[in-house]
Protein backbone atom coordinates (compact mmCIF):
# COMPACT_ATOMS: atom_id res chain seq x y z
CA UNK A 1 0.00 0.00 0.00
CA UNK A 2 1.64 3.12 -0.83
CA UNK A 3 1.54 6.06 1.69
CA UNK A 4 -1.31 8.19 -0.53
CA UNK A 5 -3.38 5.23 -0.39
CA UNK A 6 -2.62 4.80 3.42
CA UNK A 7 -3.58 8.71 4.09
CA UNK A 8 -7.07 7.92 1.55
CA UNK A 9 -7.70 5.09 3.57
CA UNK A 10 -7.30 7.11 6.77
CA UNK A 11 -9.26 9.94 5.76
CA UNK A 12 -12.20 8.32 4.48
CA UNK A 13 -12.69 7.02 7.42
CA UNK A 14 -11.75 10.34 9.75
CA UNK A 15 -14.75 11.63 7.11
CA UNK A 16 -17.48 9.72 9.47
CA UNK A 17 -16.75 10.92 12.58
CA UNK A 18 -17.67 14.69 13.90
CA UNK A 19 -15.57 17.60 13.34
CA UNK A 20 -15.78 20.99 15.10
CA UNK A 21 -14.89 24.35 13.38
CA UNK A 22 -13.03 27.26 12.83
CA UNK A 23 -14.47 29.54 10.73
CA UNK A 24 -15.08 27.15 7.17
CA UNK A 25 -12.38 24.81 8.31
CA UNK A 26 -13.67 21.55 9.72
CA UNK A 27 -11.33 20.13 12.62
CA UNK A 28 -10.17 17.13 13.82
CA UNK A 29 -8.37 16.34 17.30
CA UNK A 30 -6.91 12.79 17.63
CA UNK A 31 -5.65 11.23 20.87
CA UNK A 32 -4.81 7.48 20.60
CA UNK A 33 -2.61 4.71 21.57
CA UNK A 34 0.42 4.66 19.57
CA UNK A 35 4.50 3.00 20.43
CA UNK A 36 4.06 0.75 23.38
CA UNK A 37 0.44 2.12 24.36
CA UNK A 38 1.85 5.77 24.80
CA UNK A 39 -1.37 7.96 23.24
CA UNK A 40 -0.51 10.23 21.07
CA UNK A 41 -2.46 13.12 19.26
CA UNK A 42 -2.58 14.38 15.50
CA UNK A 43 -4.65 17.67 14.36
CA UNK A 44 -6.17 17.48 11.08
CA UNK A 45 -7.42 20.95 9.66
CA UNK A 46 -9.38 20.80 6.32
CA UNK A 47 -9.69 23.59 4.12
CA UNK A 48 -11.85 23.10 1.49
CA UNK A 49 -10.54 19.76 -0.11
CA UNK A 50 -7.53 19.69 1.36
CA UNK A 51 -6.31 18.36 4.25
CA UNK A 52 -3.57 19.63 6.85
CA UNK A 53 -1.84 17.06 9.12
CA UNK A 54 0.05 18.10 11.84
CA UNK A 55 1.35 15.89 15.01
CA UNK A 56 1.86 17.27 18.64
CA UNK A 57 4.43 15.36 20.41
CA UNK A 58 6.26 16.37 24.15
CA UNK A 59 9.50 17.51 22.06
CA UNK A 60 8.01 19.12 18.73
CA UNK A 61 11.60 18.12 17.37
CA UNK A 62 10.35 17.39 14.19
CA UNK A 63 7.33 19.56 13.48
CA UNK A 64 7.04 18.78 9.88
CA UNK A 65 3.01 18.17 9.09
CA UNK A 66 1.67 17.05 5.58
CA UNK A 67 -0.86 18.67 3.35
CA UNK A 68 -2.63 16.05 1.71
CA UNK A 69 -5.14 16.33 -1.29
CA UNK A 70 -6.89 13.16 -1.17
CA UNK A 71 -6.06 11.02 -4.31
CA UNK A 72 -4.20 13.37 -5.76
CA UNK A 73 -0.82 14.45 -3.58
CA UNK A 74 1.00 14.11 -0.23
CA UNK A 75 3.37 16.86 0.31
CA UNK A 76 5.46 17.97 3.20
CA UNK A 77 5.27 21.27 5.53
CA UNK A 78 7.74 23.12 6.61
CA UNK A 79 8.45 24.65 9.80
CA UNK A 80 6.71 27.72 8.67
CA UNK A 81 3.69 25.76 7.41
CA UNK A 82 4.06 26.35 4.05
CA UNK A 83 3.74 23.64 0.98
CA UNK A 84 6.20 22.52 -0.94
CA UNK A 85 5.98 22.30 -4.48
CA UNK A 86 6.87 18.35 -4.47
CA UNK A 87 4.98 15.28 -3.86
CA UNK A 88 6.34 12.98 -0.84
CA UNK A 89 7.76 9.92 -2.00
CA UNK A 90 7.03 6.72 -0.49
CA UNK A 91 10.69 5.99 0.76
CA UNK A 92 11.42 9.39 2.30
CA UNK A 93 12.40 9.59 5.16
CA UNK A 94 9.28 11.71 6.41
CA UNK A 95 6.55 9.31 4.99
CA UNK A 96 8.61 6.56 7.02
CA UNK A 97 7.96 8.47 9.75
CA UNK A 98 4.36 9.42 8.98
CA UNK A 99 2.96 5.76 7.64
CA UNK A 100 2.88 3.80 11.24
CA UNK A 101 1.37 6.71 12.98
CA UNK A 102 -1.14 7.12 10.20
CA UNK A 103 -1.48 3.61 10.18
CA UNK A 104 -2.46 3.61 14.41
CA UNK A 105 -4.40 6.51 14.04
CA UNK A 106 -6.49 4.49 11.09
CA UNK A 107 -6.56 1.52 13.03
CA UNK A 108 -7.86 3.33 16.19
CA UNK A 109 -10.75 4.88 14.39
CA UNK A 110 -11.71 2.05 13.05
CA UNK A 111 -11.61 0.41 17.06
CA UNK A 112 -13.90 3.61 18.00
CA UNK A 113 -16.35 3.29 15.10
CA UNK A 114 -16.99 -0.95 16.02
CA UNK A 115 -16.99 -0.40 19.93
CA UNK A 116 -16.61 3.12 21.39
CA UNK A 117 -16.80 2.13 24.92
CA UNK A 118 -14.50 -0.65 24.64
CA UNK A 119 -12.05 1.39 22.97
CA UNK A 120 -11.97 4.16 25.44
CA UNK A 121 -11.72 1.83 28.22
CA UNK A 122 -7.85 1.17 26.83
CA UNK A 123 -5.23 2.72 29.21
CA UNK A 124 -4.13 3.27 32.54
CA UNK A 125 -4.96 6.64 33.44
CA UNK A 126 -3.76 5.96 36.92
CA UNK A 127 -0.29 7.17 35.41
CA UNK A 128 -1.94 10.02 34.34
CA UNK A 129 -1.84 9.57 31.29
CA UNK A 130 -4.13 10.89 29.45
CA UNK A 131 -7.47 9.55 28.53
CA UNK A 132 -8.93 8.99 24.61
CA UNK A 133 -11.45 11.34 23.87
CA UNK A 134 -13.51 9.78 21.11
CA UNK A 135 -16.94 9.06 20.27
CA UNK A 136 -18.22 6.70 17.28
CA UNK A 137 -19.67 8.65 14.16
CA UNK A 138 -23.19 8.28 14.71
CA UNK A 139 -23.09 10.33 18.06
Amino acid sequence: MTFQDCIDAFLQELSHFDYGLSSIDHIWNILFPYARDKWTYIHINRYRQVYFISQFTESNRDDRGLEVEPGKSVKPLDTMRTSSSRNLDDDSVLAANWKPLIIAAHKWLRAVSRDWIKANKKGNYSRGEAPPLALPPYL
